[in-house]
């Protein structure tokens, strides 16, 4: 059943040692939705995850999937 579905921008600077610790006022508002949509994952008790990118594999004639039970 789904719990849960969100769209979220994920830019790379909000990883501070890509980003720096300064870039992470230009994102500020876009961190805090992800970690109020994590904290709606953990309170709903989500066990999985379905997250489709476009960086993954991508292969023209095939759509692929990853299990994993933690990302890093």
């Amino acid at each position: 059943m789904l719990s849960l579905a969100t769209i979220s921008p994920h830019p790379p600077i909000i990883i501070p040692s890509i980003g720096g610790k300064d870039s992470l006022n230009q994102v500020k508002k876009t961190v805090q939705a992800l970690k109020i949509a994590s904290r709606e994952a953990k309170k709903l008790g989500v066990q999985s995850f379905t997250i489709i990118s476009p960086h993954g594999l991508i292969l023209p004639d095939f759509m692929t999937a990853s299990k994993a039970s933690q990302l890093v």
